[in-house]
């Protein structure tokens, strides 16, 4: 790069400061690029080496001291220094302390950082006081151990890192608190600046100034191997090395001079880093002329280096833009910082959005150039702009949803509800930013059902589940709900929380009770009608038979057979009454829910039935073919037996033929069975095939009309379908799945 005429040149001393520095941080840079953990202990031992040195000179340089600042100092490093090489032992990834994650290395920062800080607001004491060392030593030891004691034996070091959360609260307020800590060593240091050689001052204001920007860089780090956590080195790096530049170096070459000098700038130094940066970097002097742009800022611009040094810097400038441009860098060379973002039309019409900063380039206090730093932010808007749309989508549809949408973190609170949800319990949207958590709006009934599920799906083991809950509203009353949960899966593939649809049931409910409170009034009302109805059928009975006897003595055979044949009449009719009084019975009890539920084998319960149908069959010449096996459910052995009888019962009524067959199929469709009862016969006439399900529909072969309205309804029950159709004679097809009570 052409270096710019108005930028004095250094001496070949600070000529070989800049290399030094700039070959330090570039090779530091590279190396974070290539392996960060070989980066970082490379800048942490490098940390303990000077902390340890400083207490080195300082110990030897004690007995010509004019004071014991700087042996509190070193005192203080040596210490540090320990808990850092522990740290950096420690860090994720070293392998050295195992069964420990990020944690561990941020506790043992957390614990050097307070040591340090808290040092440097005491040391100004010594500046007029004498230490007495051993006492010294032995504090600083007692608090050390204590510190190690409490992170790795006691465990009550308060928890710094958490793994996909990041950082916690406690040591983000640390890193505050240390912060503050060292504005006060500085503002202490102030009050006591008389007693110290200028450079001095400075150069300790300096070390403390970066500290504290370390320290800040340490609170915005997610990831331990992250942007900001790699800042934080860099500035911790500095730091120490002014450090080490009064302390060290001066003590040694300069012994009757001040430890502390001056820093110098050096463009050089950061050379290496911007040339190689991912963001777009560039310098213009005093007269508004380029001085120095980098690879990305070619790229960006399409213009190569040459072509623009010595050049106005408004020449880049789209003549939209160009008044602010000017106002900016008027600005920035006034000693301002300006930030903001800006789109442009690139060549291809494409629009591309930026992030910039704006900031003076200093010396000796006067700012001799401006220098700024773009970043292509195109993606992130991209990202920002689907993610934002995607979000009102969501939005709009749960707030349109006729249920409640809530969702929950990890912990149960509730983070969202829609606008139903809220009607419905009664709270604000306010009330629920300040903290609700799912057991706040269950009954105490459910609390322990609710916490169970909540494992559940947090868990993995229940994929989606559907619950019947009493739901709590803000006024205290309740309400039944069924609620649908499915797990969030937040980063690195974590559970964060729940979300779920919530539907208010207490209609359903009632309509439930009021069907329950029918269907028993149905039965008892066919009970009593039966039983009625059986009285005088009883009687007519009675009365054929004693009629029967009369016959046999009756002298005229004609008058006899005519007896005989309304006789006849009348025990077929009171037998039909009586079959229409049990289908009724029937078909009442078969909508009720099944008091007890055992695994029944489909097999045994056709060949019970076939068994009880033999002479039929016989009497017709049928057969009966079956799939060996017809599954196993869990059912009310009476239920199955009915649908199977009453549909073997109408295959048998409805075929005359001599060659009169029945297939019954199985096959297991998930978690139901579906099951074809077919014949041979003159099958369903077509008109028919909609209302064989009604109660009292009668087909040409008789019967009560009853049979296969009972079928109906037990299919139903037991939450299967059922349909009719013609296959070379009726079929029958129906599906059948395990009964589950529904949990409430």
């Amino acid at each position: 790069m052409k270096e710019p005429s108005n930028i004095a040149r250094p001496g070949t001393t600070g000529v070989a400061y800049a290399a030094a520095a700039c070959l330090a941080f570039g090779s530091l840079y590279l190396l974070s690029r290539y392996n960060y953990l070989l980066f970082h202990s490379v800048a942490e031992v490098f940390s303990v080496l000077i902390a340890w040195s400083i207490f080195v000179i300082a110990w030897n340089a004690r007995g010509t001291a004019s004071n014991d600042y700087l042996l509190f100092l070193g005192i203080a490093y040596l210490f540090v220094g320990g808990i850092d090489l522990v740290h950096t032992l420690a860090y994720k990834g070293m392998g050295v302390f195992q069964g420990y994650q990020a944690n561990l290395p941020t506790q043992l920062w957390i614990s050097a950082r307070y040591l340090e800080s808290v040092s440097l607001l005491i040391a100004p004491l010594f500046l007029r006081r004498k230490l007495k060392v051993s006492y010294t030593f032995a504090a600083f030891a007692a608090l050390s151990a204590l510190l190690f004691f409490s992170i790795f034996v006691w465990d009550v070091f308060p928890t710094c890192f958490e793994e996909g959360a990041g950082l916690t609260a406690f040591k983000i307020a640390s890193e505050y608190v240390i912060c503050a800590v060292l504005l006060g060593a500085l503002a202490f240091l102030y009050r006591e600046r008389e007693r110290l050689e200028r450079r001095v001052f400075f150069m300790l204001s300096a070390s403390i100034l970066v500290t504290a920007a370390s320290e800040l860089a340490f609170t915005l780090y997610v990831d331990p191997y992250g942007l900001f956590n790699q800042l934080g080195h860099f500035l911790k790096i500095v730091s120490f090395y002014l450090i080490y530049r009064a302390v060290v170096v001066t003590s040694l070459t300069e012994p009757y001079e001040i430890l502390f000098r001056e820093l110098k700038e050096s463009e050089e130094r950061f050379r290496g880093i911007v040339e190689s940066a991912p963001f777009g970097y560039y310098r213009v002097g005093r007269d508004g002329l380029w001085q120095y742009v980098n690879p990305v800022w070619e790229r960006m611009h399409g213009l190569r280096l040459e072509e623009v040094v010595g050049k106005s810097f408004e020449m880049t400038q789209p003549p939209e833009e160009l008044e602010a441009a000017r106002r900016n860098v008027e600005l920035a060379l006034s000693g301002e910082t300006i930030t903001g973002e800006f789109s442009r039309l690139t060549r291809e019409g494409d629009v591309e959005h930026h992030l910039f900063s704006i900031q003076p380039v200093r010396r000796g206090g006067e700012v001799v150039a401006i220098e700024g730093f773009i970043n292509d932010i195109t993606e992130l808007k991209k990202a920002e702009r689907a993610l934002r749309e995607s979000e009102e989508r969501y939005r709009a549809l749960t707030e349109n949803l006729p249920q409640a949408v809530f969702e929950t973190d990890a912990e149960g609170m509730i983070t969202y509800v829609n606008r139903v949800g809220l009607e419905m319990f009664g709270y604000s949207g306010e009330e629920l930013s300040r903290g609700l958590n799912v057991l706040d709006v269950t009954d105490p009934s459910d609390h322990a059902r609710v916490a169970r599920s909540i494992r559940k799906v947090l868990s993995g083991t229940t994929e989606g589940a559907m619950r019947e809950y009493l739901a709590r509203r803000k006024d205290g009353s309740t309400f039944p709900c069924l609620v649908y949960s499915a797990v969030i899966i937040g980063e690195e593939g974590r559970p964060a929380g729940i979300r779920g649809i919530l539907a208010d049931i207490s209609e359903r409910k009632r309509m439930e009770e009021d069907i329950i409170r029918a269907n028993r009034e149905l039965e008892m009302y066919a009970a009593v009608v039966s039983h009625d109805l059986r009285g005088p059928i009883s009687v007519i009975r009675s009365a054929v038979a004693g009629m029967e006897g009369i016959i046999k003595d009756c002298s005229d055979p004609k008058t006899a057979e005519t007896a005989a044949k309304l006789l006849e009449i009348m025990r077929s009719s009171s037998d039909t009454a009586n079959a229409l009084i049990e289908g009724l019975l029937s078909l009442a009890r078969a909508g009720q829910l099944p008091e007890k539920v055992s695994p029944v084998v489909v097999g045994e319960v056709v060949e019970a039935v076939l068994w009880e149908k033999a002479s039929a069959m016989e009497e017709k010449g049928m057969r009966v073919e079956r799939d060996e096996d017809l599954g196993t459910l869990t059912a009310d052995p009476t239920h199955i037996y009915q649908i199977f009888s009453n549909l073997i019962s109408n295959s048998i009524a409805y075929n005359d033929r001599p060659d009169a067959m029945i297939w019954i199929n199985h096959r297991e469709e998930g978690s139901l069975h579906r099951y074809t009862v077919r014949d041979n016969g003159p099958g369903i006439p077509e008109d028919e095939l909609e209302d064989v399900f009604l109660p009292l529909h009668r087909g040409k072969g008789g019967g009560t009309g009853l049979g296969l309205s009972i079928v109906y309804r037990l299919v139903n029950l037991y939450g299967g379908t059922i349909r009719a159709y013609n296959d070379g004679g009726a079929c029958l097809e129906f599906t059948l799945g395990d009964y589950r009570p529904r949990e409430g």
